[in-house]
């Protein structure tokens, strides 16, 4: 199934980044969906909450930002834009 190499992908970057920030938890995951992704926001919301679960990000609210940009390079892509973290530093 694309979507579950898609949604592994997705967690492992958002590991990645976390681990980076010393974080102890995701608390929001920002993505940006281009045009041509083949994705409807709600299903990526489905695939997303499915794929999170016991990972970093479990609790992590999603935003979805939707490209319409078909000429944008990147318009097949679902991207991570960013994510919030909360850490153990005070």
């Amino acid at each position: 199934m694309h979507e579950s190499s898609l949604m592994k992908d997705l967690i492992n970057q958002i590991t990645v980044l976390a681990v980076n920030m010393n974080a102890r938890e995701v608390t929001r995951v920002n993505l940006c969906l281009g045009a041509l992704s083949h994705l409807s926001s709600a299903h990526l919301r489905e695939q997303f909450t499915a794929h999170v679960a016991g990972s970093i990000a479990e609790h992590a609210e999603l935003y979805i930002q939707l490209s319409n940009d078909i000429n944008d390079p990147l318009s097949d892509s679902l991207l991570v834009t960013g994510i919030e973290v909360e850490t153990d530093d005070a």
